[in-house]
């Protein structure tokens, strides 16, 4: 019996509502960017079947165990500044509070690792990517 039986009635029933929300919310973040960033951190470093898969976790990216919480993730790397995007400081070690910070997309593309530019060169007058042999 509810509140200490019946007749004692503690409200409307909102509390009830209010009461499983909390009991029943972690962090709070389910639908935000940060939140989906980390969800395919994970997934792109754990699962096999996931599309970049080959690019991440199958060859040896991974993701620290504090950073196998939510939270921790949260709590080291803030939330999201407006168009910054996860980056991995050096792209051979995995994603880990030392290694990894909120960039922009310029940034993050000039730090790919070297086989993502296979077949292209960097244009001395733009510093854009382009295929070798062709003119611009």
């Amino acid at each position: 019996m509810p509140f200490g039986g019946w007749g004692k009635t503690a409200s409307c029933g909102c509390l009830r509502r209010e009461v499983t929300t909390q009991r029943s919310t972690t962090h709070g973040y389910s639908y935000s960017s940060e939140y989906r960033t980390w969800g395919d951190m994970v997934a792109r470093c754990t699962n096999p079947n996931h599309k970049r898969w080959a690019d991440y976790g199958g060859r040896g990216i991974t993701v620290c165990d504090r950073w196998k919480n939510f939270a921790n993730f949260l709590a080291d790397m803030g939330e999201r500044p407006v168009g910054r995007e996860l980056d991995r400081i050096d792209n051979n070690r995995g994603y880990e509070p030392d290694n990894c910070r909120w960039t922009d997309r310029s940034t993050q593309q000039k730090n790919r690792p070297s086989s993502a530019y296979a077949g292209l060169v960097r244009d001395p007058g733009t510093g854009q990517f382009r295929a070798k042999g062709s003119v611009t």
